[in-house]
């Protein structure tokens, strides 16, 4: 089994990344340390430091920073996986709208008393 410490796994995943300026990728990884130390945390939790939260707002604001260059090359690693064991982490969110009387097609939620839906990002 193959664990990586929070650095090596930015590294791993986001360091050959082509966003048009090699201080880009740089920066992702950086980004990608940071947020998976606090994944829980919006962006100002996850950089607290006034001059790096800066530096990733104006990271997103970048039209060559784009998801499919960030993701596409992680999506090749995950599709070229060996057969194995693997830790998938998902997260349920229940959209709740029991308040809601008149929107129709709703599904129970909780005890089956709530109306709503669950959203699996």
């Amino acid at each position: 089994m193959k664990i990586l410490d929070n650095k090596h796994w930015a590294m791993e995943n986001f360091q050959d990344r082509k966003l048009g300026d090699k201080r880009r990728t740089t920066r992702l990884v950086k980004m990608a340390n940071g947020m998976v130390d606090a994944p829980e945390k919006s962006l100002p939790g996850q950089f607290t430091q006034w001059a790096c939260l800066k530096a990733a707002y104006r990271f997103f604001d970048t039209p060559q920073v784009t998801l499919d260059g960030i993701c596409t090359p992680h999506w090749k690693q995950t599709r070229d996986a060996k057969p194995g064991r693997y830790l998938l982490i998902s997260d349920t969110t229940e959209m709740d709208f029991t308040g809601h009387i008149a929107t129709e097609g709703l599904g129970m939620l909780g005890n089956g008393k709530g109306r709503g839906f669950q959203l699996h990002p």
